[in-house]
């Protein structure tokens, strides 16, 4: 992270504006972390945006969620570029809440930034989110997605920079390799000028995290934009059981649902 990083830790005590669903108890808000940077900016974002946390049922990249929001945006000071957040989680949504499947925790960032600097910058976002109870064994099943435009006379261009990932799942703060998605080998999206590109990569069944317990979880999306382009990238993380007497079949290089359009 360059000096500019700057950490938005979402406390309990700074919820108490938060927006309950009926039946909701407040004692339940779980404590998220997030944490931004921008390279090549010489000044610290001065412009915060975000409300409290809303519990409901909310959608990020046409699926939906129930949980709690949390979103915002921010400047570039000297105006080279916008970045907009948008945050779903739970830590706990299979305790009486509809909704959520087999998911016993998850994480959904969505992070929309658009490049007006001359040159490419590289953009940064980790939420993380504890875990209570602690879920034992966990599986992690993950998807990244990425929707990119370029402007007039310009390609665009994603990628990963170089020696990372775009998508990386943390466990406990723990780099879980099995999830890794988009590697900066792997992976790079170009748009034309003025079109759209998309693609989407995904772990459906879900593969073994490296450790026997997860007490806390955690989404990093790192990305690299050239000069003049506009992104949206969204990341998801979620623990799920692991189906009882049966082997995990799932693995790093078994891998579905991927999409990827130009239009």
């Amino acid at each position: 992270m360059s000096a500019d990083s700057q950490p938005l830790a979402v406390s309990t005590a700074a919820l108490a504006a938060a927006v309950l669903m009926p039946g909701v108890a407040q004692a339940n808000i779980p404590d998220i972390a997030m944490i931004w940077d921008a390279s090549d900016d010489a000044n610290v974002p001065t412009i915060l945006g975000g409300a409290p946390p809303v519990y409901g049922e909310h959608s990020i990249s046409d699926q939906t969620y129930v949980g709690w929001q949390y979103a915002g945006e921010v400047e570039d000071a000297a105006g080279g570029w916008t970045l907009a957040w948008n945050v779903v989680y739970n830590d706990a949504p299979a305790d009486g809440v509809a909704g959520n499947g087999d998911v016993l925790a998850f994480v959904v960032a969505e992070m929309a930034v658009t490049n007006t600097y001359a040159a490419a910058v590289t953009y940064d976002l980790t939420v993380t989110l504890p875990v209570i109870p602690p879920v034992a064994k966990p599986l992690i099943r993950g998807t990244v997605g990425a929707a990119l435009t370029g402007s007039a006379g310009e390609l665009a261009m994603l990628s990963a920079p170089t020696g990372s990932q775009i998508y990386t799942p943390f466990i406990n703060g723990i780099q879980q390799p099995n999830g890794l998605l988009w590697t900066s080998d792997a992976f790079s999206l170009t748009a034309d000028p003025v079109e759209t590109a998309s693609d989407e990569f995904g772990i459906p069944d879900g593969v073994k995290a490296d450790q026997a317990s997860a007490t806390n979880m955690g989404v990093r999306l790192h990305f690299e934009l050239s000069s003049g382009a506009s992104a949206k990238v969204t990341g998801k993380l979620e623990l799920i059981p692991a189906p009882g007497g049966l082997p995990l079949l799932a693995a790093f290089g078994v891998l579905a649902g991927r999409r990827r359009r130009q239009a």
